[in-house]
C-alpha cells in the first residue's frame, strides 16, 4: 500500500440469523461472504505483518503468508465503529 485508502466493513445478521460481512475499498465493494459459523462477538484487530486473509469461493477463509521485499508500515488516520440502534 503506497497511498491512503478508505476501508469500510459491514457485518450483518438477516432475519433467519445468517451472518454476512461485506467490505469496500475507497467506496467500491471488493468482497462479501456469508459466515457458515456465527461470530460469538465482534472485535477489531489491526496489524501489519506477513499474513493476510483470503476468502475462498465456498465462504471459508485461509491465512496466506508472504515476505515483503522492503520495510512495511501501516498508518491509521481515523477509525469509527457504528452500531445501528
Amino acid at each position: 500500500m503506497s497511498a491512503w485508502h478508505v476501508w469500510s466493513f459491514e457485518w450483518s445478521v438477516n432475519y433467519d440469523g445468517i451472518e454476512s460481512i461485506r467490505w469496500w475499498l475507497d467506496n467500491v465493494q471488493v468482497g462479501e461472504t456469508t459466515l457458515t459459523t456465527p461470530f460469538e462477538a465482534l472485535t477489531l484487530t489491526l496489524w501489519n505483518d506477513n499474513q493476510f486473509v483470503t476468502f475462498l469461493e465456498d465462504g471459508q477463509f485461509a491465512v496466506v503468508k508472504h515476505n515483503p521485499q522492503s520495510p512495511q508500515n501501516l498508518d491509521i488516520d481515523w477509525l469509527t465503529i457504528h452500531q445501528p440502534q
